[in-house]
């Protein structure tokens, strides 16, 4: 029965009936039988074996996206810093070159909110000879010091425009401008300008505390190389260019005038 129906389980169960009474010998399953058990063992190992290369190359392929990922987070922090160096200078010159360019004025400047108190106005009105010769007095003592100022701001170009630069040394320079703003702040603070300059004496020493706060942020920054303290430093270099810029203008203005002042209309030819 089993022979012509491998399938038949009645037989099947009478085979081993007489299996267990001694009545027959341990009859051999059918091959009809064992073929699809071998070959449902064959197809297994096939597919095991399919599901372990499948796997290995899954693996691969997400350890080597890991690895990607991990090369571009390394590459993009130096480049991101080297950005933001790049971009502190920029603004910094930027700034300096304001401070260095005198813009010509064609009116009187709004008084600053961070500006310092004009000086009380004289009780007794100055002749305008007298008035012409303090002022050009006055900014006479003051060429000296600018033109150190345009010095030192000249030699810090020159050493963070150097190309491949490091932070180490735009740090030096900046340490290095930030004692000759201190320098140059005392000795102007330290001159009394005339009344029709005091205005534009104050807005110029505002300017250069303002630089100082500026250099201040520059060199946290080459610290520890945070994104606030670059920041800051720009918005700050900007308020001191409009304060020089402003106090310049003063400057200019007043010396156009008294020098126009200082030859009368008529002269004894």
């Amino acid at each position: 029965m089993l022979t012509v129906n491998p399938h038949n389980e009645r037989a099947r169960q009478g085979l081993i009936w007489l299996e267990e009474r001694g009545k027959i010998a341990p009859q051999p399953a059918p091959a009809a039988i064992l073929a699809p058990l071998e070959a449902d063992g064959e197809h297994a190992d096939e597919r095991r074996a399919r599901h372990e290369g499948e796997s290995w190359w899954v693996n691969w392929r997400r350890s080597r996206r890991e690895m990607g990922r991990a090369r571009l987070v390394f590459w993009s922090v130096p480049i991101l810093l080297l950005a933001l160096t790049l971009g502190l200078n920029l603004a910094l010159r930027d700034a300096i070159d304001r401070n260095t360019v005198a813009a010509v004025a064609t009116a009187e400047p709004k008084p600053a909110a961070t500006a310092r108190p004009a000086l009380p106005a004289l009780i007794r009105a100055e002749l305008p000879a007298s008035s012409d010769s303090r002022a050009l007095a006055y900014l006479s003592t003051l060429d000296d010091t600018r033109a150190q100022l345009r010095g030192a701001i000249e030699a810090y170009r020159g050493s963070t425009n150097q190309p491949g630069g490091s932070s180490i040394a735009h740090a030096a320079a900046a340490r290095k401008l930030r004692a000759q703003l201190d320098a140059a702040h005392s000795t102007i603070e330290a001159i009394t300008p005339p009344p029709t300059l005091a205005q534009a004496h104050n807005s110029y020493l505002t300017g250069l505390e303002i630089e100082r706060l500026a250099l201040d942020d520059i060199l946290e920054f080459y610290n520890g190389f945070r994104v606030q303290f670059a920041n800051r430093a720009t918005l700050r270099m900007v308020d001191a260019g409009r304060q020089l810029e402003r106090a310049l203008a003063l400057f200019d203005k007043r010396q156009s005038q008294a020098a126009d002042t200082s030859i009368p209309s008529q002269t004894a030819r």
